[in-house]
């Protein structure tokens, strides 16, 4: 790729492939220095237009994503360690996948190294999503989540347009340096690196422009108005021990379950009136709703142990709280079919008269998490995971089938409950929209992962989300961080003692604001996610094709 070689030692590239993951490292929380994302891959990028070894390239490009993502995934250690080293080496593979394929392709379509670079970065963020469930943690344009202006541009292109330009400045950076190296300072003369980096400073303008008319002409409607209650519940409350017994394990539950009511009861007092809607977050509401299977027209039970639980609840809701209420249960359903109970993850709406409203089963569930795949097929699988976690049971839940929208009041207001991870997915969320959702109540248990950077970097994603879809976007937790997110992507978080968002039980009572009209993003989706993924891997894979032919032709014996 390069006329001449380059004065770099072994330690010398060793040390640009360590270099970026620290300064990426620091773009995202709990360091949160977005503007280093810039220039933070210029010393990765250089590498990789300067190597000639490929054996190199893969295994110092593997490294270089093993250094980032191992300490960024360090959250995952709380459940499991193996998983935690396992996610961060899988994430890591992305990486010499795009050194590969950069290397590959960005001569082959008669570009220069730095604009085929934003592409090919596109094309990997857009497999990450969605190969093997999806990992959409991470992606550079999330980087710039406080930027407000140029946030706003993501309503056309979704996250992946900030992830393309961040990536195009540190493309440019590393192509500079490697005509600085080549060619001294006769480099800064190069007509077509100028070229380009006044393509790159277009955009970038256009961007904020587009952003700032977007912010100055907003709009804000007020939609209903929401109270959150925020329990901090700690996960070892929740999971029944071997070192306790089942009676000790539920009058813990049960105290704190008086202390979720305690604190709706706090949140209502000296109101005139309560809020439109009552907030609870993922599996609040601790004991399961049992049902039957595919039959929803036969309203969901809890046992007879918890009956009286139930119905404590559905008179608080209809004679105390006089207001409809949301909360996140556990459902088992009765298959007939394969004669057993199915368990999903769900939402449940109730109405100010105390009766049931809808149901929604959360649909993209976490590997180990939430299910163990071939968990039918391979009952030892169970074991495994039991040994190499901190799970105290296997998790066997199903998804669900349907995006349900809840309909809020005289049907004045429609919304969807995305489950925990599922705010990370764009595709999830629109669907929601283009199903009539006019905002999102996110409902989510990070207990998980305690006060670590996960909480952080999820609410940063919603940002996202909402600025995409152009929707206001209510974030209920567990352990926080609960906000209100605005159209334009502005949170306003529940905030504690001391300043702290995060490990504290608190509640919080505002309007989710609303904007009017349809978003391009949410109307067409990720084109340009989509559009560069077909590009790359459709020429790589014409590419690898010729190759293997021209393979074949040369094995194959001459004819006499």
């Amino acid at each position: 790729m390069t006329e001449k070689p380059h004065p770099t030692s072994f330690w010398g590239r060793l040390a640009l492939c360590a270099a970026t993951p620290a300064l990426l490292w620091l773009s995202f929380p709990p360091a949160d220095l977005g503007l280093l994302a810039w220039v933070a891959l210029v010393p990765f990028y250089y590498y990789v237009a300067i190597e000639e070894r490929r054996g190199r390239l893969v295994w110092m490009s593997l490294l270089s994503g093993f250094l980032y993502y191992l300490p960024s995934v360090q959250w995952i250690r709380y459940v499991s360690v193996p998983a935690w080293i396992g996610l961060a080496f899988y994430v890591a593979l992305y990486t010499p996948l795009f050194a590969f394929l950069a290397r590959l392709l960005i001569p082959r379509m008669g570009l220069r190294f730095y604009l085929g670079v934003p592409i090919v970065l596109v094309c990997c963020e857009r497999m990450k999503e969605w190969v093997i469930t999806g990992f959409p943690w991470f992606e550079l344009g999330h980087t710039q989540h406080a930027r407000l202006w140029l946030l706003q541009c993501v309503d056309l292109t979704g996250a992946l347009g900030l992830s393309w330009m961040v990536a195009f400045a540190n493309a440019l950076g590393a192509g500079l340096v490697v005509l600085l190296v080549e060619r001294g300072r006769a480099g800064l003369a190069d007509k077509k690196w100028w070229g380009a980096f006044a393509g790159f400073s277009a955009v970038l303008v256009g961007a904020l422009v587009y952003g700032h008319w977007r912010v100055s002409t907003a709009r804000p409607i007020e939609g209903p108005e929401i109270g959150l209650v925020q329990g901090n519940l700690p996960q070892e409350v929740k999971e029944l021990e071997e070192d306790i017994s089942r009676e000790e394990w539920e009058r813990r539950l049960s105290a704190w379950y008086r202390r979720q009511h305690e604190l709706t009861d706090r949140m209502l007092a000296g109101r005139e009136k309560p809020p439109d809607l009552i907030v609870w977050a993922e599996t609040m509401f601790p004991w399961p709703f049992y049902g039957v299977h595919g039959r929803d027209k036969y309203p969901p039970v809890t046992l007879k142990g918890n009956r009286r639980l139930e119905r404590q609840l559905f008179r608080r809701v209809r004679e105390e709280w006089r207001t409809s209420f949301l909360t996140g249960a556990q459902t088992s359903g009765f298959d007939f079919a394969k004669d057993r109970y199915r368990d999903y993850n769900s939402s449940y709406l109730l109405s100010p008269e105390g009766r049931w409203r809808g149901r929604y089963d959360k649909i993209r569930l976490v590997v180990l998490g939430e299910y163990v795949p071939m968990q039918d097929e391979w009952p030892w699988v169970d074991g495994v995971v039991k040994r190499l976690s901190k799970l105290v049971a296997v998790p066997d839940l199903k998804r669900g089938t349907e995006m349900t929208v809840f309909r809020l009041g005289k049907d004045e207001w429609q919304f969807g409950t995305p489950i925990c991870f599922e705010i990370m997915f764009a595709d999830a969320c629109r669907e929601f929209v283009n199903k009539g959702a006019t905002f999102l109540i996110t409902i989510s248990n990070d207990g998980w992962f305690k006060g670590s950077e996960e909480l952080e970097q999820i609410l940063i994603v919603t940002k996202f989300r909402a600025v995409e879809c152009r929707i206001g976007i209510v974030r209920a937790t567990n352990t926080g961080v609960s906000a209100f997110v605005t159209p334009w992507g502005e949170a306003e978080t529940l905030v504690g003692e001391g300043g702290r968002t995060k490990e504290f039980a608190g509640t919080m009572v505002r309007r989710v604001l609303l904007a009017d009209g349809e978003s391009f993003y949410a109307k067409y989706g990720d084109l340009l996610g989509r559009g560069s993924q077909t590009l790359v891997l459709g020429l790589a894979g014409a590419v690898l094709a010729v190759r293997l032919g021209r393979r074949l032709i040369r094995r194959r014996p001459a004819v006499r």
